[in-house]
């Protein structure tokens, strides 16, 4: 009677136990099998990153990813200007839906002057000095005035399809007939400008030519650590060295351009 009744009490446990590994093992197919989709519409020319990680260059469509939250970014390495900051956003994937983003096209214009250093008005509000870089999407259409001490104002409109101006401005007749020393003197520097103008944008293009070299070394790197082929592993190795050489060497240029630009600025 006891033998039975152990017998019995083996198989009910046997069955429980079984009974426990299927509903365990169908949680864990269903939280395994769980995701959703992300969409993206973009421009051709961005580069779309989730965690930094590159997924496509565009838009593309219902890419399945497990729920969570990312970190999606979007980057046009066509566009030098040092204010394309890209776009980021954070996004929460759900279950069974699909996360729709738009990313927005960010278009700039460049207003330049000769002489350097006029100031920019728009509706009798200084905007800055030239040179000067605004989104072309917030001043569209509106109207500016370049004012230069010893110059005559210059009027103009930001047109749509129009991404950079440059003007030279006109002395004035009193100035011409009657010279004045402090305004000859400032023009005399400002025949320098060109290349303060030109360590700038070499400080910024090398700036970012850096980050652009530590990223790919960065990329390399986290190739070479996931591979399982020696060949390629060396490859990917070989790479990231030369990549982070880049980036130092960028970003030495951009030290000794800032540092030019910051002694002639003393010196003047």
């Amino acid at each position: 009677m006891k033998k039975k009744w152990l017998l019995l009490m083996l198989k009910k446990n046997r069955l429980l136990f079984l009974t426990a590994i299927f509903f365990c093992s169908s949680a864990f197919a269903e939280n395994f099998n769980r995701i959703g989709y992300l969409s993206v519409n973009a421009s051709k020319d961005y580069q779309i990153f989730i965690n930094d990680s590159l997924l496509n260059q565009g838009s593309f469509s219902k890419l399945a990813l497990k729920p969570g939250d990312y970190d999606l970014s979007a980057l046009n390495p066509n566009n030098l200007s040092w204010l394309n900051r890209g776009f980021i956003q954070n996004i929460e994937i759900i279950h069974g839906e699909t996360t729709t983003v738009f990313i927005p096209v960010s278009e700039y214009i460049t207003i330049r002057s000769k002489p350097f250093g006029s100031e920019i008005y728009n509706e009798n509000r200084l905007i800055g000095t030239t040179p000067l870089v605004l989104s072309s999407e917030k001043y569209n259409g509106k109207n500016f005035i370049l004012k230069k001490a010893g110059f005559e104002d210059k009027s103009f409109v930001i047109l749509k399809n129009n991404k950079n101006y440059s003007f030279d401005l006109v002395q004035k007749d009193n100035d011409k007939n009657f010279p004045n020393p402090v305004l000859n003197a400032n023009l005399e520097k400002n025949n320098f400008n060109w290349l303060k103008e030109g360590l700038v944008v070499t400080s910024l293009l090398s700036s970012w030519a850096s980050f652009y070299f530590k990223r790919e070394a960065d990329k390399n790197y986290d190739k070479y650590l996931h591979s399982a082929d020696p060949q390629m592993m060396q490859y990917y190795f070989n790479r990231t060295g030369d990549f982070d050489k880049y980036s130092e060497i960028a970003i030495g240029v951009s030290v000794v351009a800032l540092g030019t630009y910051i002694y002639i600025l003393i010196s003047d």
